[in-house]
């Protein structure tokens, strides 16, 4: 037995299909009935048109498939359904048209009433943005989010709500750059010379001035580690802005050094730099000797062969390099010795050998070695001897025992040619009196040693010398004049007047120091002049 809820239901359904089927037969009954009515009042010719209509849809080729092959189905001419479906079709094209123009009549004539009304209004958000960037000429605007139903308090809302605040990436920066840690602000002065706010483009897009100052904390450049590692080899890592002074001894320096490698780590927070690096970094900061200081401190042996390993590892040599290495330095600095040794008659060509075989040196370059070093140094062993000769016929040429002619005749005889004889005797003799005293002095000896080694020379003309001694001779009366003035002025009192006669004589000394300043400028040009002719002349 059904329930009442059931019965009810099917109450209503069996309702339902009946009003159901009664609407359609209305509506079919309606529009057929109208269509009819309408095909008898239409002429034959307003018939044919809606017969033909269907055919241009047929040719339209934006006409889908489906619909085609319908109209050609029943395109027979006179065919009931055709005209049927040219009437549809006429009046679906037919609405369009009606309905566009009303539209545009109700446009124009909404347009006419708009400009009478204003009933326009500007959307919030250009209100608000208008109102930020000027509020004394777009405050005004603030009534058109009234007319759209904002509340005083809304408008608030929506001004709060749309101001410009950073996103989730900058305020990850803010992070990374100590904006949220005032003890690093305050450290590295971040929050020093700030822009204004007021009425700057900060506070017209809508920037709060809280954030303003984020962005301005972040935005520094701070030292790179290469500019660290210098300042904190020179001592200057302290925390402080100032340059401090340096440290004394290595007491202090140790001290400075570890205050710098603190403030490296509070610079590695700055920059963020990750914790793991830190460390490895601290203990990079520091230079490795040079090679050749190293091959110095292995010469001096003031370190041992681990040393010498360690150093030239920690500059970036390994493997068969760093041996290489190691076997050159030794050869380097340890090979003139042994040529000493060998030289005093303290060891023998085998004991070279066997040092150098030790070394690894291939047999063939170990006779190469052999060669080229020792057999001259069998020579440099009787080279005092013609030393000693030589000065004995030098120092018979300045006692006059001997002419310079013979001097130089004798030495020709030693093995030197005339050149080399010649400098030898112009040099040691003609100096003996006193070292040169300008530069052209020093230039003449330079000109001779060129001549003697068979190196194109051009000699200092006399006037050029003569000029040089005279700037000399100037120079120093200026610098004695000028000696002699300061002492002068300090036996006077700063803070009275004298009397003429109390400064007489600082009064001389000035005037003749400013006759030869006069003087030393007129010198100077004459040298200078003389100089660029020799100098040009030696070009040529």
């Amino acid at each position: 037995m059904a329930t009442p809820a059931e019965r009810f239901k099917g109450w209503i359904e069996s309702l339902g299909d009946y009003f159901s089927d009664k609407l359609k037969g209305w509506m079919i009954s309606w529009t057929f009935g109208g269509i009819v009515d309408a095909l008898e009042v239409m002429t034959p010719e307003e018939v044919s048109i809606l017969e033909a209509l269907p055919q241009q849809f047929i040719d339209d080729p934006n006409t889908s498939p489906e619909l085609k092959a319908f109209l050609q189905r029943f395109g027979k001419r006179g065919h009931p359904l055709i005209v049927i479906a040219g009437v549809f079709l006429g009046i679906m094209m037919l609405i369009p048209m009606v309905t566009g123009a009303f539209q545009s009549i109700g446009k124009l004539w909404s347009h006419t009433q708009e400009r009478k009304l204003s009933t326009y209004r500007l959307d919030p958000m250009a209100v608000i943005t208008a109102w930020r960037r000027d509020p004394a000429k777009y405050g005004k605007f603030l009534e058109d989010l009234k007319d759209q139903g904002f509340t005083p308090d809304r408008i608030d809302a929506f001004d709060f709500a749309t101001k410009a605040y950073p996103a989730l990436q900058d305020v990850i920066m803010f992070y990374a750059k100590e904006a949220f840690e005032p003890d690093m602000i305050e450290k590295y002065g971040l929050g020093e010379e700030p822009p204004p706010y007021e009425g700057t483009l900060f506070e017209k897009l809508g920037v709060p001035k809280g954030i303003a100052e984020l962005y301005w904390i972040a935005h520094w450049e701070h030292a790179s580690f290469g500019q660290m590692m210098e300042m904190l080899h020179r001592g200057m890592l302290t925390g402080s802005k100032e340059v401090p002074p340096d440290p004394v001894g290595y007491e202090e320096w140790k001290a400075r050094d570890a205050q710098g490698e603190e403030e490296m780590y509070q610079w590695y927070r700055l920059v963020e730099v990750p914790p793991i690096w830190r460390k490895l970094l601290t203990a990079s900061l520091w230079n490795v000797p040079t090679r050749v200081d190293v091959r110095r401190f292995w010469d001096m042996r003031t370190i041992d062969e681990e040393e010498l390993i360690s150093i030239y590892h920690r500059q970036g040599y390994h493997g068969k390099d760093l041996e290489n290495y190691i076997r050159w330095t030794k050869v380097y600095t340890d090979f003139p010795m042994k040529m000493a040794h060998f030289t005093n008659g303290w060891i023998t060509e085998d004991d070279i050998r066997a040092w150098l075989r030790g070394l690894e040196i291939p047999e063939d370059r170990i006779e190469d070695f052999i060669r080229e070093k020792t057999k001259p140094a069998k020579a440099e062993r009787v080279a005092d001897d013609k030393k000693l000769t030589m000065a004995l016929i030098v120092e018979g040429v300045k006692k006059g025992v001997i002419t310079e002619a013979e001097g130089i005749d004798l030495l020709m005889d030693l093995g030197y040619d005339a050149d080399e004889a010649e400098y030898i005797i112009r040099v040691r003799v003609e100096t003996a009196a006193g070292s040169p005293e300008n530069m052209e002095q020093f230039r003449d000896i330079t000109q001779k040693y060129r001549k003697a080694v068979g190196t194109p020379a051009k000699p200092v003309s006399e006037l050029l010398k003569k000029a040089a001694d005279e700037k000399v001779r100037v120079t120093k009366e200026v610098e004695d004049l000028r000696r002699l003035a300061k002492e002068e002025r300090d036996k006077l009192a700063d803070d009275e007047i004298l009397p003429k006669e109390a400064t007489a004589r600082f009064d001389e000394v000035t005037l003749a120091l400013h006759r030869a300043e006069a003087e030393l400028f007129r010198v100077t040009a004459d040298y200078n002049s003389l100089l660029a002719e020799w100098k040009q002349q030696e070009a040529k």
